[in-house]
Order: structure tokens, then C-alpha cells, then sequence
């Protein structure tokens, strides 16, 4: 039942493949280099049966010349290599000089395993045996190698974007190996900030941006980072430039994975104004504090002093025997809080 069941959804495959190949309106710009006419033109009824919407050139040239054909322009390249001369060696040495060589499809009579993973081998798209084609056999062969070209161009032009995100960043990136702690890739901010070349980057481990006594905590975020197979953390550290400059910066980092070797990717912004400046805001607020408390203590004392030998005198009057000893003690008071006003001026003056 279950074999019934394959056979019927692999001739469901099929009727929608052949469907799809029979609707094919796209445009597709072929190349085919043979030089004997009757077999172009079998080549040119087998394209047009499948595919409506074809564009089909023809070059004579013998193979050896394809180096400096323009094929750029093509889709796909079709070479015919039938009643020629196809020395293995020979032909492989002439393709793998193609620059396109992605869109090309080999026609030969030779059945021979070792020729075929020759060519191959060299990056050319597909190999077909003539004795066994059709029209269906290379218009799938045309459409595969033609999508599978789209899907490499999308991911060639998706790791340039992706490159392009970490070279041309304005904040310093970098990726280290975890386990080496050696450098693989830096930008060319991380360049610019802390003032190594690419190449002594290259001969780095992130330990040499770090001041000697921050590499116990460098160690521990690391064990920590091998502990983990996915992480994504931020934080701040201070990093040491090439001159010896010490600067705070926040790290944003995540666990990627390059040849199945655990890397972090990193990024640095340097917060070391920033956090000057509210340090100096912490300083600024202490001193506001040691005021405060200057104010409602030190001040208070002596003014506290003086307002009970104020009413003391008041209540004796000033002609008692005791109101000459008040009153020293009352310009004695007056003299402390004049100094207590002086110091808090002083203080004011440093904010």
C-alpha cells in the first residue's frame, strides 16, 4: 500500500513537472555552440517544445575560443561535444577558464563516470548523456540550472549586504574564536578606535584590548560564553587602545557558529563620555549632599547658639553682671557660622 502510495505521488510530481514545463512563458536567453546546423536545429525544436518563451543563439566556434565569447549575456551556455575532439584534460583546461562557467551545460556522447566528474568538478552545471535526451530531459536540466543560479546570485548578493553591515558599521565590530580568543574579523571602525592595523588584529587575542587587572573578568565572561551553545548579552567594559588609552565601552554580543567552530560576533560603542558625565553628576550630587547636610547641621548649631543667648540677654537685660560673658560667647557663635558660610561658599563654587 505504501509503495502505491510513493508511486502515485512521484507520477503526481512528474504530471505537475511536465504541466509546469508545457505553461513555461519565462524568458530564457540560451547559447548553443555547435557548428553543424542539423543539429542546432534538433537542439533549437527540443528547447521551443518546452519552453515558448526561449531566446536561442547559435556560435560556431570551436570550444577552445569560449574564453573570450560575451556570456554574460546569456542564461545558459549549451555545448555540444558530440563528433568532437573531447579530450579530457584538454577540455577541462579550455571550460575552467569561463568565467560563467555556473551556466554551462555539457552534451557528449561519452558515458564515462570519470570524464563527467571531470568537468564537474570544474563548476560546470550539468552533463548530459546524448543518447538518453529529450526535450524533457534538457528543458529540466535548463530550468534547474537556471534557478539554482538565481538562488546563488540571491545568497552571493545576501552575503555582500552582510558584509557590507559589518565592514561599513560605524561602531567597531569584531568575531573571535571562543576557544582561542584570537581574532578572526575586525571592521574598519575597530581600526579607527583603537588604533591596530588589520594585521596586528590578525596576530591579537581580545585579552590585548583589555587593562591587566580587567582579565579576571574578561575570563569569566568568557567561561561563561562556552558554557552556553546560544547567548545574547550586552554590558560594560573597559578597553585599552593601542597608546594605552583606557575607555569604557558597551559590549553587544551573540554566540555564531563558522565551520561548526563557536565564534561571538561583538560590537563596541564607547559610552566613555557618557559615562564620565554621570559620574561627574555623582560627584556633583555629593557635594550637593555634604551641603545639605552642612546647612541643616553645621550652620544650625551656632545659630541655635546665638538665638538662646539672645533671648537670655534679652530676659537679663544688658546691664547684668552676666551679659558681657553672653555677649562674647554671642560674637564667638557669629564667628563660627561665618566660617561655616565660608565653607559651604567654597564648596558651591566646586560644582
Amino acid at each position: 500500500m505504501r509503495i502505491k502510495q510513493k508511486q502515485e505521488k512521484i507520477l503526481h510530481s512528474i504530471r505537475n513537472f511536465c504541466t509546469y514545463m508545457k505553461n513555461d512563458n519565462a524568458l530564457y536567453r540560451i547559447l548553443i555552440i555547435e557548428d553543424d546546423a542539423i543539429r542546432f536545429n534538433k537542439l533549437q525544436k527540443m528547447l521551443h517544445k518546452r519552453l515558448t518563451n526561449a531566446m536561442i543563439s547559435q556560435n560556431m566556434h570551436a570550444v577552445s575560443t569560449i574564453c573570450n565569447m560575451p556570456v554574460a549575456e546569456f542564461d545558459i551556455v549549451l555545448i555540444d561535444l558530440s563528433r568532437r575532439d573531447t579530450s579530457g584534460q584538454n577540455l577541462r583546461n579550455q571550460l575552467a577558464g569561463l568565467q560563467d562557467i555556473s551556466k554551462v551545460i555539457i552534451i557528449s556522447e561519452r558515458n564515462d563516470l570519470e570524464f563527467t566528474s571531470a568537468l564537474l568538478s570544474i563548476g560546470v552545471a550539468d552533463y548530459l548523456y546524448e543518447k538518453k535526451l529529450n526535450s524533457m530531459r534538457l528543458c529540466k536540466s535548463i530550468v534547474n540550472v537556471v534557478e539554482r543560479n538565481k538562488i546563488a546570485a540571491n545568497l552571493t548578493e545576501l552575503q555582500r549586504q552582510n558584509t557590507d553591515l559589518f565592514n561599513l558599521n560605524p561602531l567597531p565590530m569584531w568575531v573571535y574564536d571562543v576557544d582561542t580568543l584570537c581574532f578572526t574579523r575586525v571592521n574598519e571602525a575597530a581600526v579607527r578606535k583603537y588604533g591596530y592595523s588589520r594585521e596586528e588584529f590578525e596576530m591579537m587575542t581580545i585579552r590585548q584590548i583589555r587593562p591587566t587587572e580587567d582579565l579576571p573578568i574578561l575570563e569569566n565572561a568568557v567561561e561563561f560564553v562556552k558554557n552556553h551553545q546560544k547567548l545574547f548579552s550586552s554590558g560594560l567594559y573597559r578597553h585599552q587602545t593601542k597608546c594605552g588609552r583606557i575607555i569604557t565601552v558597551e559590549l553587544v554580543s551573540n554566540i555564531i557558529y563558522i565551520n561548526d567552530v563557536k565564534h561571538e560576533l561583538v560590537s563596541a560603542n564607547d559610552v566613555t563620555e557618557r559615562v564620565t558625565y554621570l559620574q561627574e553628576i555623582e560627584q556633583r550630587n555629593l557635594r550637593l549632599q555634604e551641603i545639605a547636610f552642612t546647612q541643616s547641621h553645621i550652620v544650625r548649631a551656632p545659630l541655635a547658639n546665638m538665638l538662646g543667648i539672645l533671648h537670655l540677654i534679652k530676659d537679663m537685660g544688658l546691664h547684668a553682671p552676666e551679659s558681657s560673658i553672653l555677649l562674647d560667647q554671642l560674637l564667638t557663635c557669629g564667628d563660627q557660622l561665618d566660617n561655616n558660610i565660608r565653607e559651604i561658599v567654597k564648596k558651591s563654587t566646586q560644582i
